[in-house]
């Protein structure tokens, strides 16, 4: 026997077992329920994104407004950039990373790292980064950055509760 997602008999058993779903429903299942459960699933992945980026995000922003303020200054220095810039981009990390943690105002935050992300790993490149150790985790953030601006923030977010 078959379920409707194409297992045979032992995934199926196994599934039951393992995970406590069963794969071969009491009545059809309708195509509203597939896509409910889809949904879901896509929630669940952009809320583990949310909570991960940004919280990375905002541990990594977190010392440019306190005590590697000058470090982080003189590292844009550095990169030939304005040194001001680095409190700015401070404020984003960690203000825009508890953003992406709650959910809220994703869409806006999500761009906002993917220019800066994006800048960042131009400029080093511009700067003679050669390997892709020298920038990978400005790419892993412009990545993850993108991933929740098509993503979105899905239903398990603020921004779903205020109806964004």
């Amino acid at each position: 026997m078959r379920c409707w997602l194409g297992f045979d008999d032992l995934q199926i058993r196994l599934c039951d077992e393992v995970c406590g779903r069963r794969l071969i429903p009491e009545e059809p299942i309708s195509i509203d329920a597939m896509i409910l459960d889809f949904f879901l699933h896509a929630s669940v992945a952009a809320l583990i994104l949310r909570l991960f980026l940004g919280g990375l995000l905002a541990t990594h922003g977190y010392p440019k407004l306190t005590k590697g303020k000058k470090q982080a200054m003189d590292w844009m220095a550095s990169m030939g950039m304005p040194k001001m810039l680095a409190p700015l981009i401070g404020t984003l990390e960690l203000v825009g990373g508890i953003f992406f943690v709650i959910g809220f105002l994703t869409p806006v935050v999500s761009i906002l790292f993917a220019l800066e992300f994006a800048a960042i790993s131009a400029q080093g490149k511009k700067m003679g980064k050669k390997s892709l150790g020298d920038y990978e985790k400005d790419l892993l953030f412009l990545g993850g950055a993108l991933a929740m601006l098509f993503l979105g923030a899905g239903s398990l977010s603020l921004d779903r509760l205020l109806g964004f």
